[in-house]
């Protein structure tokens, strides 16, 4: 199919011969369909028909984040699902649609704002799937058919001709798919919320309402900084394996200053420079847990542009469902444990060795880690290996054992203290203890690489102290884990 765009849809129904008190489905009275962009706001309405697909270019390519915007008149019947006017596809060209029953014209639009055409879509009680119309020579559709929201479902590999809006027929040899119950979403800081868990470095991030791309409203937008030097934004998740996915800009001086992404420490390819303009990129992960970071760095001279990077929907693997099964847990401490085996963990919390005081309040804690399991941690900063490690019961971690003095509480094979204005931490169970204020006890290296202390101060964190058996630490940051 020549020059031809084929959109691969799923659609699923949901009907019944109940309407609404007083009204008819066939009211045209009572279409009101939702204003709000499916992933950019909170639809008005519900929905009863799910549509689900794949958006390709004529070589067969995936048309990424590009926008299925619809308009048309809906009829509900029992609704089920809030219904979404608009939609973009993801990395992988898929999509999702909430509709009611009626009629719609559905516009194509590419992530670069260039329009590639509409079509009709008619959804009816009385069709076993929705006929379509008025198909433009750039678009195309296979593998229409129908079904009931959550169930499985056939795909004919009878394609339809754009000219032609009839269904297709059945075929003799359809296979078959479950739709997942849960799909995911991207991140599009459209609430101007920069989403629990980011975490600035550097110069603090920001919502921005310009410099965006099309379509999106808001985007975020890097710190704002001078010549040598950086700033980054960073994420800590514990996926499913899958594949991270984001749009991305910069503006700035070509070649010299630079837009960046890293994996657990790690840089990936296709680093951005200059004016590039608005595009998708992704990387593919393993299941565990990863920080993912982006960075906007410059050289000694010369500002250009906005001077800054620009992203935007961000999409991350959800945990699998059968993370439990895998979940990491583990008795004693561990030593240059990878970030990567802490299946089943989130981060809850994360700063520097050289915060100084105030700047992080203990009593705050308990709000974002406030599962029953704490796993706390170091690491040199932005490493994805913790240098040192250890878990127990959320009561244990934090059990009080006051100001002053040595005690340690024993769990999970591990010697816990905790203060909120002395010190916390850990060390091997039976091994010498000596909190003045953080644990100056050692001189034994194989027990010493063991050993965890943050000073504490009036509720807050304070500088320091030590990370294994390096102490009076620089380069090193505190992180907590949660998990049930």
């Amino acid at each position: 199919m020549n020059r031809m765009i084929c959109l691969l849809f799923l659609v699923i129904f949901f009907t019944t011969n109940s309407c609404s008190p007083g009204r008819s489905t066939d009211d045209p009275n009572k279409s009101n369909d939702g204003l709000i962009m499916g992933l950019v706001g909170i639809p008005s309405q519900d929905a009863n028909t799910i549509v689900t697909g794949t958006l390709n270019d004529a070589s067969g390519n995936p048309l990424t984040f590009a926008t299925l915007t619809l308009g048309g008149t809906s009829t509900s019947v029992q609704a089920k699902e809030s219904v979404s006017t608009s939609t973009k596809t993801d990395a992988s060209g898929n999509f999702t649609l909430y509709l009611k029953v009626g009629t719609f014209s559905i516009q194509v639009t590419k992530a670069d704002g260039i329009v590639l055409g509409s079509f009709q879509m008619k959804v009816s009680t009385s069709a076993a799937t929705p006929a379509i119309s008025g198909m433009p020579s750039s678009v195309g559709i296979t593998g229409l058919l129908g079904g009931k929201p959550g169930t499985t479902s056939t795909i004919p590999t009878t394609p339809i001709t754009p000219s032609t809006p009839s269904t297709p027929s059945t075929p003799s040899t359809p296979s078959t798919i479950t739709l997942p119950p849960t799909p995911s979403s991207s991140i599009t800081f459209n609430n101007d919320v920069i989403p629990s868990g980011w975490n600035s470095s550097g110069a603090n991030w920001t919502i921005a309402t310009s410099g965006c791309a099309a379509g999106y409203g808001t985007c975020l937008r890097s710190g704002i900084i001078g010549n040598s030097s950086s700033t980054s934004i960073s994420v800590d998740k514990s996926t499913a394996s899958g594949t991270v996915s984001f749009i991305w800009n910069v503006s700035s001086e070509s070649g010299y200053d630079y837009c960046k992404f890293y994996i657990d420490g790690n840089l990936q390819s296709g680093q951005i420079s200059g004016s590039p303009g608005w595009s998708p990129i992704q990387f593919t992960i393993s299941s565990g847990s990863h920080t993912f970071r982006w960075e906007y760095s410059k050289d000694g001279s010369v500002s250009s542009g906005s001077d800054a990077c620009y992203i935007d929907d961000v999409l991350l693997p959800s945990t699998s469902a059968s993370s439990s099964l895998n979940f990491y847990s583990f008795s004693g401490i561990k030593t240059n444990l990878p970030i990567s085996t802490l299946i089943g963990w989130t981060q809850c919390y994360k700063d520097n060795y050289t915060s100084g005081y105030n700047l992080s309040n203990l009593t705050s804690i308990s709000g974002p880690c406030n599962k029953s399991k704490i796993l706390i941690g170091c690491r040199v900063t932005n490493s994805n290996t913790l240098t040192v490690a250890a878990n127990a019961p959320r009561s244990d971690v934090f059990f009080n054992t006051g100001d002053n003095n040595s005690i340690t509480h024993i769990a999970n094979n591990v010697a816990w203290y905790f203060s909120t204005n002395y010190s916390m931490g850990f060390a091997p169970v039976g091994v010498y203890v000596n909190r003045y204020s953080c644990d100056t006890g050692g001189g034994n290296p194989s027990q010493d690489t063991q050993r965890l202390c943050w000073h504490t101060t009036g509720g807050n964190f304070s500088n320091g102290w030590s990370c294994g058996a390096t102490s009076n630490t620089g380069n090193y940051e505190r992180l907590i884990y949660h998990s049930n």
